[in-house]
C-alpha cells in the first residue's frame, strides 16, 4: 500500500502516515510528504527545505502578503494557506512554505525551478527601457538629418539644446530603467542587458556629440 509500516504521521496526529522520509526515516502522510530523487521516494518539510537550500539560487523578493481567512493551499486544497510564495504568488500552507534569508517564502516548485522568474514590475521596467532607448534613437536620427538644412547659427545651437537634451534625458532613463530591472540573486534575462546596453550607446554617442561640439566651438 505505501513506503511506511503503519504509523502517524510525526507532524499531524491525527493522519495515518504513508510514507517513511528518506532523509531523516519520520513518517509522513500525503500533506507532508514531498517527492525526492525523480520521484522514487518522499522527503519530510525539513529535509526538503534543507535541500532546496543547498540547491537552489539565492533569490530577493519584497514580503509576501498574509492571506485573508479561508484562502487555501495551492499545492494541499483542503490546508488553510499561511503566506503566498514570492515568485509565483500562489497561497502555500505552512507545510510548503519554505523559508528563506531575508522572510522570503517559496513554496515546493518554486524552489526546484531554477529558472529565472521576472516579475510585472521588473518587465515593465525593461519594456520602458527599450521604449525609452527607440525613443532616443529616432530622436538622435532626426537630429542628423534636420541639422542639414540649419544655416543659422542661433538656429543650429537652440535645436542642438533642445534635441540634445531630449536625447540624453530619454537614453539616460532608459539606462536606469534597464539597470534598476537588473537582481543578481533573482536572476537576469539578456534583454535586460540588451535594453541597457542600447540606451547605453545613444547615451555615450550624443555625450560624446557634446564634448567634440563644445572643444570645436
Amino acid at each position: 500500500m505505501t513506503e511506511s509500516d503503519a504509523g502517524i504521521c510525526y507532524q499531524h496526529s491525527d493522519v495515518e502516515a504513508e510514507y517513511t522520509c528518506k532523509g531523516c526515516g519520520k513518517k509522513i502522510c500525503k500533506v507532508c510528504a514531498f517527492p525526492y530523487d525523480k520521484g522514487t521516494g518522499y522527503q519530510c518539510p525539513e529535509c526538503t527545505s534543507t535541500r532546496f537550500s543547498h540547491e537552489t539560487r539565492p533569490v530577493s523578493a519584497p514580503p509576501a502578503k498574509q492571506p485573508e481567512q479561508g484562502v487555501r493551499c495551492r499545492h494541499h486544497p483542503d490546508v488553510p494557506a499561511v503566506s503566498f510564495c514570492n515568485k509565483c504568488k500562489t497561497p502555500i500552507c505552512a507545510t510548503c512554505d519554505f523559508t528563506f534569508p531575508n522572510d522570503l517564502h517559496i513554496c515546493p516548485k518554486c524552489a526546484e525551478n531554477n529558472e529565472i522568474v521576472i516579475s510585472p514590475k521588473r518587465k515593465k521596467s525593461v519594456i520602458w527601457s527599450f521604449v525609452c532607448a527607440a525613443g532616443a534613437l529616432v530622436l538622435f536620427v532626426v537630429f542628423f538629418v534636420a541639422v542639414q538644412g540649419i544655416r543659422s547659427e542661433s538656429e543650429l545651437e537652440g535645436f542642438s539644446m533642445l534635441f540634445g537634451t531630449l536625447i540624453i534625458a530619454a537614453s539616460a532613463t532608459g539606462v536606469a530603467l534597464g539597470i534598476g530591472a537588473m537582481d543578481k540573486r533573482l536572476g537576469n534575462t539578456p534583454s535586460m542587458w540588451i535594453a541597457a546596453v542600447c540606451n547605453m550607446i545613444v547615451l555615450g554617442a550624443m555625450l560624446l556629440l557634446c564634448v567634440v561640439g563644445l572643444f570645436a566651438g
